[in-house]
């Protein structure tokens, strides 16, 4: 209201004030009327964005700007550390589990470490990774303070189509504290396998700059790739994949980075084996590690079997130390140790003897003291008759190749179905003392495997969800499935003595994994002051702990890992009447809590709170066999909600069918299935919280491939696509569902069969996106990807008559085009629809005239660049979308924003690298109101 509006305002209240006050004083006793109504609060239409790992701890956060998006502010942000995901760091590097851990930077005194996830959880079945990316922190022993310090990238190295990924070990970093190095496990250019896999890589090395006075902080470099060896050499003479510690050591040769590779074997049923190898990398540029690592020397031939997790280097006679399980379903002279002399000399192998009755099996580190060499060995695998015969040993390592048992680690045996296996160990040179992991012998991953079959099982119950497996808490669990908390101990070096440092729970932190890490500096009372291990589970939150212990006053401190706080936001929200929003997550905070119930779930922020909250997703029921009631949870997180004209809110959503026969039933029919479905969830309108209202049209789980869309809506007709079922008579396609939301009880529907063998639309196919409704006349148009000839878009309309009785009338009415749709359609207010491609053109259908013409630019100059996500109007006439740049040798290095004007039909870009995290898969910019301050 400007000033003479004001002054008129005063002026009009003050006169009818006057007026009042004369009638009341000749009526006798009259009372004065009260205030008029209070006119509603004033408006402004903002932008939401969801940052899904931004924010200073890299773990969400929810920001506002301007429709220009010239000013942008923090709404929520929340504070923690990332998730590890347990199921990526054990079952994969033999049964003590993954080498992950951290590394003492005696330079800044900070302990490094990488947190492994796996990529885009919950959100696109198509997008997510079987690999983990993760983080990268830094744990200050003196504060207990938690740092993010980067989160690891795509990285394409030497033109490969697959990143790096599998950061499954501690790091290393250099003697100046200001370059860490980190092995990959997977990814890279292809190379020959055993196996005939034409996907096969091996991983590289990658650089990370730490040093915080450089402009280059927190960039990471690959720097040599595992497959450089092999070049046009057979499989044989590949290296394999590195999953030991990476051991970094001042040499005769200079620092040189040692690492021992896996041992491959011919899938075939021949003799042909790729043995283990030795290599020895050093920097091209020893003032600049971030610059190309070489080989030197040729790879040192090991034996052919599993290395140990640990390699030693003996600095003093200039050797290098590594042991192997030979023939590891043989438990006589299964053992041996390797020694290399300097980086490049001939590898020599110690036979070691050991006698079938010390069953000494799984070697897990070598290291020497006093002149001696010592193996460590983790004890009991599958294979071994018990625990109690094959338990973890010590053994020094005789000039004569004998082995004599220094120590066995008995007080590990609990009971024949559980006991701890002595896992990762580490050494310190100054103190005399080792540090070791003792870890449970069912693992991580072994253990939610173990969950999920018996969440199958709940199929033989009257009603699965009231069955106590659901409601159980973390140490229930563990004690229902005799996994026991993982401790750490010291060792002396004298008499391997054992003293407990740290015995896991639920509370602390219960699974640990990898090799305690040592360190200190200079400065502080003690040589090698900390001991640093990491739990992977239990903790405050459920997402583990770092565990330290601290030898200058004998005291051990969990510190949590993960937030309490609401994390992820994901794909588009939704504004309700009353100003709340409601949107997806990609995995819920407190879901280590709960490792049986779903971990994807919805946040909600009310308009007139500071705070955000998340909610689980339901789970349900649905048939299975002749007469089972099977559980059904929720697997992925929403994409989009929907508003019904009835004023409900809804969201297709990926479910799983825990059910074990479908695997087999598919098998019987010849037919690949899933065991997912989609449910249509309903959420309260006024408070956004899910109702406990979930429908399941699907009679049966769906086919492997193909897409689970978002929703999309018109009136009360809502539709989305799924794969088509078991029970179709395809093999591979997908359906269309239309369904009735205004129904109370279950909704009417429909649907339409695509599918390259057959279907409404002559072999089109293959639909991205849920279909669109245009506005005037509430027909329906979605796009098509191929026939059964071939790529090939394709525009359909869809007319519809009554849900259940008629048939959709489908006609294409757009073929030939040869750009991939990379969102939904959209409608502008100019009545054309809009979408944008993968090779980032921004695409132009008129509906009335059926043509599709480009209508901008979205590339970055030297750049490829693909449209995501979905489209908006931001302001009448001006559209807007995300666009995501990569570089020749780094996916996703940009995210920018483009508003585009459908008049002037000039484009404006906004870069928002550091406001929409390329970890959303469903990205865009939300148009919300709210109330403008006084």
């Amino acid at each position: 209201m400007n000033n003479y509006l004001k002054f008129f305002a005063s002026v009009a209240i003050a006169v009818s004030t006057l007026t009042a006050c004369h009638k009341n004083d000749h009526d006798n006793g009259g009372t004065a009327p009260g205030p008029g109504p209070t006119p509603p609060p004033a408006k402004e239409t903002v932008v939401l964005l969801l940052n899904t790992d931004g924010g200073e701890d890299a773990i969400g956060q929810w920001i506002s700007s301007d429709t220009k998006l010239s000013s942008f502010s923090t709404i929520y942000e929340s504070t923690g550390t990332s998730l590890i995901d347990p199921t990526a760091v054990t079952g994969t590097n033999s049964e003590t589990g993954a080498r992950a851990g951290f590394y003492f930077n005696p330079v800044d005194g900070y302990f490094y470490g990488v947190l492994p996830a796996y990529d885009n959880i919950g959100i696109d079945p198509f997008v997510n990774s079987t690999h983990a990316f993760g983080s990268v922190i830094r744990f200050n022993p003196n504060t207990d303070e938690i740092q993010h310090v980067a989160t690891i990238p795509k990285l394409f190295p030497f033109d490969a189509t697959t990143p790096y990924s599998d950061y499954l070990t501690s790091p290393v970093i250099s003697p100046d504290g200001k370059s860490l190095l980190l092995v990959a496990q997977h990814g890279g250019p292809v190379v020959p396998s055993s196996s005939g896999n034409q996907d096969n890589t091996i991983g590289g090395v990658v650089h990370l700059n730490i040093d915080g006075d450089s402009e280059t902080y927190g960039k990471f470099t690959p720097v040599y790739g595992f497959h450089e060896h092999g070049v046009g050499l057979t499989w044989q003479q590949q290296l394999d994949v590195v999953r030991t510690q990476p051991l970094l050591a001042e040499t005769s040769a200079g620092q040189v980075l040692f690492l021992v590779t896996d041992t491959s074997y011919d899938h075939f049923g021949g003799n042909e084996v790729n043995p283990s190898e030795a290599i020895s990398l050093v920097p091209s540029d020893i003032d600049d590690w971030s610059k190309p690592w070489q080989m030197i020397g040729a790879p040192g031939s090991g034996g052919i079997g599993k290395p140990a997790q640990n390699i030693w280097y003996d600095s003093h006679n200039d050797e290098l130390w590594f042991a192997m399980e030979l023939s590891p379903t043989d438990f006589l002279e299964d053992s041996v140790v390797f020694k290399r002399k300097g980086p490049t000399g001939k590898v020599e192998s110690n036979n070691i003897f050991i006698p079938k009755e010390y069953w000494v099996t799984s070697p897990q580190a070598i290291f020497s003291q006093a002149g001696k060499t010592y193996l460590f060995t983790a004890g009991y695998r599958s294979g071994c008759p018990s625990p109690f015969q094959c338990r973890g040993k010590i053994l020094q390592v005789g000039l004569n190749n004998q082995a004599t048992i220094r120590e066995t680690f008995s007080s590990y045996d609990v009971s024949p179905t559980a006991w701890l296996l002595a896992g990762g160990l580490s050494s310190s040179l100054s103190t005399g003392y080792h540090y070791l992991n003792a870890v449970p012998n069912m693992d991580e991953k072994n253990f939610r495997t173990s969950l999920g079959i018996a969440k199958d099982n709940l199929r033989d119950v009257d009603n699965p969800l009231e069955d106590p497996l659901l409601t159980k808490s973390l140490d229930e669990l563990y004690s229902d499935f005799d996994i026991l908390p993982s401790q750490m101990d010291r060792y002396d070096f004298q008499n391997f003595g054992r003293i407990n440092l740290f015995k896991g729970s639920t509370e602390s932190g219960y699974t640990l994994i990898g090799s305690p890490a040592i360190g200190g500096l200079k400065s502080e009372p003690l040589t090698d002051r900390f001991i640093v291990s990491l739990a992977i589970t239990g903790g405050t939150h459920g997402a583990g702990a770092i565990v330290k212990h601290d030898r200058f006053n004998n005291t051990t401190t969990s510190i949590p890992l993960g937030t309490s706080m609401p994390i992820a936001p994901a794909g588009q929200a939704i504004q309700l009447e009353n100003g709340t929003i409601l949107g997806g997550t990609l995995k819920l905070s407190h879901s280590g809590l709960a490792p049986q119930k779903p971990d994807v779930g919805v946040w909600i922020k009310a308009d007139d709170a500071a705070s955000i909250v998340e909610y689980e997703l339901p789970s349900t029921t649905g048939r299975c066999g002749s007469s089972s009631q099977c559980l059904i949870d929720a697997l992925y997180a929403p994409k989009t909600f929907v508003k019904a004209a009835t004023g409900d809110i809804w969201s297709a959503v990926s479910y799983q069918v825990f059910d074990i026969g479908i695997d087999f039933s598919c098998f019987l029919i010849g037919k690949a299935c899933t065991r997912e479905t989609m449910a249509l969830v309903k959420f309260d309108a006024e408070t956004g919280k899910p109702t406990g209202d979930i429908h399941i049209l699907a009679d049966s789980p769906t086919l492997v491939g193909n897409y689970f869309t978002e929703a999309s809506i018109a009136q009360n007709i809502l539709t989305y696509v799924t794969p088509a079922l078991r029970n179709d008579p395809v093999t591979i396609g997908e359906r269309l569902w239309i369904a009735d939301v205004s129904a109370e009880a279950k909704p009417e529907f429909n649907m339409v069969m695509l599918s390259p063998e057959g279907g409404e639309l002559n072999t089109a196919w293959s639909t991205p996106f849920a279909p669109t409704a245009q506005k005037a006349t509430g027909h329906f148009y979605f796009m098509t990807l191929a026939t059964s000839a071939g790529e090939e878009v394709r525009v359909h309309r869809m007319e519809l008559g009554d849900i259940v009785t008629d048939k959709p009338s489908l006609m294409t009415v757009i073929s030939g085009e040869t750009k991939i749709p990379s969102t939904p359609l959209f409608e502008g207010s100019d009545g054309m629809f809009y979408y944008g491609t993968r090779d980032g053109a921004l695409m132009q259908f008129n509906p009335e005239e059926l043509i599709v013409i480009q209508v901008a630019d979205l590339v970055e100059t030297g750049m490829t660049s693909d449209a995501r996500g979905f489209i908006s109007e931001l302001s009448e006439g001006v559209i807007s979308g995300i666009v995501v740049d990569s570089s020749a040798s780094e996916s996703e290095v940009a995210t920018r924003a483009y508003m585009y004007d459908l008049e002037t039909q000039i484009i404006e870009f906004v870069d928002v690298s550091d406001r929409i995290s390329v970890s959303d898969t469903f990205p865009g910019l939300l148009p919300i109101t709210r109330e403008v301050a006084n």
